[in-house]
Formats: structure tokens, C-alpha cells, sequence
């Protein structure tokens, strides 16, 4: 799993329609999804989110592992000082802003349809021998 398919998810409104929860039974309703940023700093700005009925506006921040939090250092990054939901694929750990208070997690992988996975899999399999990733697909795609 790479974090830029966590990316996807959440840009793409891959996640609609589902009732969202934070890891701690809290729901989440997404308001705004923020502006993905593809400079240092949270992954998407100026989110609004409703959790729990209480409306919330900053920085959403994305790994795969929430204890990536730590290993990039975000804990002790003034940065990071205003993410209000850390949206992760595995969630292996709690984690904290500097002022340390937690943040509510989002783990995504209880919402993703297998076959979206399998998809997302199939077309970033490494494949030395071929030209482009989709290559086998070709065929299936009809000619106008």
C-alpha cells in the first residue's frame, strides 16, 4: 500500500456515501475535503469536518501507518499543529500534536471495497517486461 492511493481515496470522493467513524466510534462528516498540497506540510489544507456534530476546520494529514506520525516527526512539527484528522490505512498507534492532543483517526482500509483495492494492486504491480502497467488492459478498452 502507498500513501498516494490514500491520496486518491480522499481526493476522489472514493469514500461518499459510507458513514464514516473515527477509530473511537466518533462520526465523521466531511464538509470539505481541503486543497491537496504537494509541498512539505499536512497532505490536504483547510479541510471542514464535522465529528461527532462538533465542526472542525484545518489540515488533514495522510500515512499509511499512523505510526508514521512519529517516524516523519510531525509530533514536534509546529507544521502540523493544526491537523484535525489524520487519515491512515493501518491504524497501529495513537498520536498526538505537539500540545499533545490526540487526533482523531480516520482508517480508511474498513471502507474500501476489495475490488478497488484489487484494481489499485493489479495496475502498480511492477512489471519489468511490460511497456506501461496497463498493457494487458488494452485489448478490453473499444475502439470508436
Amino acid at each position: 500500500m502507498q500513501e498516494d492511493f490514500i491520496h486518491y481515496l480522499w481526493k476522489f470522493k472514493k469514500l461518499s456515501g459510507q458513514q464514516l467513524q473515527t477509530t473511537e466510534g466518533k462520526s465523521i462528516v466531511v464538509k470539505s475535503l481541503g486543497t491537496h498540497n504537494f509541498h512539505s506540510g499536512p497532505d490536504f489544507f483547510n479541510g471542514r469536518l464535522e465529528i461527532d456534530g462538533q465542526e472542525w476546520a484545518g489540515n488533514v494529514e495522510m500515512h499509511v501507518k499512523a505510526s508514521d506520525w512519529y517516524l516523519h516527526g510531525h509530533d514536534d512539527d509546529p507544521a502540523y499543529d493544526n491537523v484535525i484528522l489524520h487519515v491512515v490505512w493501518i491504524h497501529d498507534a495513537e498520536i498526538t500534536r505537539r500540545d499533545e492532543i490526540n487526533i482523531p483517526v480516520l482508517e480508511v482500509s474498513k471502507y474500501v471495497p476489495e475490488s478497488l483495492v484489487k484494481s489499485y494492486q493489479k495496475l502498480f504491480a511492477i512489471k519489468k517486461d511490460q511497456f506501461i502497467n496497463c498493457e494487458n488492459d488494452i485489448a478490453a478498452v473499444r475502439w470508436f
